[in-house]
């Protein structure tokens, strides 16, 4: 997910998310509740940050194997 210039967003909406991790609306509201996850108001849109989205996947965020 870039822009015209090749950059990656900011932030993007809710259902853009759930999309991106492939999650549904519920499980993300609880990474939001849980603090693994911020959500950003603006004016009456909700958004999350990108980088936030590549962290909570990033190799470094798995739980270790039982």
């Amino acid at each position: 997910m870039h822009d015209e210039k090749g950059l990656p967003p900011l932030a993007v909406t809710v259902d853009q998310a759930c999309d991106l991790v492939g999650v549904r609306r519920t499980k993300l509201y609880e990474l939001v509740r849980t603090g693994q996850l911020r959500l950003v108001k603006i004016g009456r849109r909700s958004v999350i940050p990108f980088d936030d989205l590549k962290k909570l996947v990033s190799p470094t965020n798995a739980s270790a194997p039982a």
